[in-house]
């Protein structure tokens, strides 16, 4: 059974006991990482410094199994070891309950209705690990801040609809914007909310929109990093602000090619993201073939791709080259567009 099959599974029966409900999932998904994380932070990457909390993967999965059984404790438990090692000046990382506690009592309900219930647990998941890096949640919208567009990706094939309340929040989130302009200029020049961004029509129902909803969190996320990227290095395709999120490549490179919605290319102008210009003349030296150092990436690949094509050949299969699956280009593109309009939504969410 997979990590995000087993954070899948059905409820525990409710008369388990309460103390098997805390410890058990905890040390069930210890062991599911423990090859991923660092040494002494096993919940931590292991190629990022402990002190600036990138989980070792996506443990949406997990937060949404334990909301699911109102186990708020192993989600603490969970969180309190992704601060560990950086829980800020003179504090330890207990400060993360109370963000915990109000992201569970978030009235989410009130101001946006998704048909399907999963959403909701989806959306606290992903506030809860956003919270991990401290502050207020309306930095969560600010410039540098991709997790608004990150909320909308990973859910815009559920159907939601806004509800009459979502019209005061958004006033409340313009309110919000005027008071911080007083205080920062940063804030001088962010633009206001309109009502007019509320007005999106929603996606129609397709076989893309349902394979994309069977994918993981994390997955989702790489997919539309992906997209957004152009063809490439599926291992490659991925920032830091999704990485710092929580992701292990190799799991969501996997889930998304089994999903074929991405598939491997046979297109070698995807290496080109691959290897730097260093990179491929070392290849040429490495197998005799003549060249100048006045070429370009292109000359070069072209000069590899006549001389060495099994190796080329070899190299795609080995960086995981893809490019959109044909039969779901048309609906992907689509749904791609459709979840960056959908970012405003959940910027105002921000102000709840």
């Amino acid at each position: 059974m997979g990590f995000f099959d087993f954070f899948r599974r059905k409820a525990r029966p409710k008369n388990q006991s309460f103390k098997r409900s805390i410890s058990s999932p905890i040390s069930e998904l210890k062991e599911s990482i423990k090859s991923l994380g660092d040494p002494n932070y096993p919940f931590l990457h292991k190629d990022y410094s402990p002190s600036s909390r990138v989980p070792c993967a996506d443990f949406t999965a997990f937060i949404v199994d334990r909301l699911r059984q109102n186990d708020i404790q192993a989600i603490s438990i969970l969180m309190r070891a992704i601060l560990e090692a950086n829980p800020g000046v003179g504090i330890g990382p207990e400060w993360i309950d109370e963000k915990i506690e109000s992201v569970v009592n978030a009235p989410f309900d009130k101001y946006i209705s998704y048909t399907e219930e999963v959403a909701l647990f989806e959306i606290r998941a992903m506030w809860i690990i956003a919270e991990k890096d401290g502050g207020g949640r309306e930095f969560w919208i600010a410039e540098n801040s991709k997790l608004p567009l990150m909320f909308s990706r990973a859910l815009c094939c559920y159907h939601f609809e806004l509800l009459p309340a979502f019209i005061e929040l958004l006033k409340k989130a313009n309110r919000s914007i005027k008071d911080l302009r007083k205080d920062s200029d940063y804030w001088k020049d962010y633009p206001l909310f309109e009502p007019d961004m509320l007005k999106i029509t929603g996606l129609s129902e397709n076989a893309c929109k349902q394979k994309i909803l069977t994918l993981s969190i994390g997955a989702r996320l790489h997919l539309f990093y992906a997209i957004s990227s152009g063809e490439g290095s599926l291992t490659m395709l991925t920032d830091y602000n999704l990485r710092s999120f929580g992701l292990h490549i190799p799991w969501t490179t996997k889930e998304i090619l089994d999903s074929e919605l991405l598939i491997p290319t046979d297109d070698s102008a995807g290496l080109l993201r691959s290897f730097s210009k260093s990179d491929l003349i070392s290849i040429c030296k490495e197998k005799g073939i003549d060249f100048r150092g006045s070429w370009n990436k292109i000359k070069l690949l072209g000069a590899l791709e006549k001389s060495a094509p099994d190796f080329v050949r070899a190299t795609m299969r080995e960086q995981n080259i893809v490019s959109i699956n044909p039969r779901f280009k048309e609906h992907l593109l689509s749904i791609y567009a459709y979840s960056t309009k959908l970012e405003n939504i959940y910027k105002i969410l921000c102000f709840i």
